[in-house]
């Protein structure tokens, strides 16, 4: 049984790490300031509403649904 387990587990780790970089993670929003959108009522909420289909979404707020 542990065996099997160990088996998947490093099977698993190397389909992981022989995927390409940029699957992987991308630089897109290195620069988008969460906590400008933590700290602010008004922007917090937009997010909010976008993630559960009950407003307008930004760019951001698209790919973060997409996710």
């Amino acid at each position: 049984m542990r065996a099997a387990i160990a088996l998947a587990l490093l099977s698993y780790v190397a389909i992981v790490t022989s995927a390409p970089a940029e699957s992987v993670y991308t630089n897109k929003f290195d620069n988008f300031d969460v906590d400008k959108v933590l700290n602010n009522e008004r922007i917090l909420t937009n997010y909010i509403k976008c993630l559960m289909d009950e407003g307008s979404c930004t760019n951001e707020g698209r790919e973060l649904k997409s996710k």
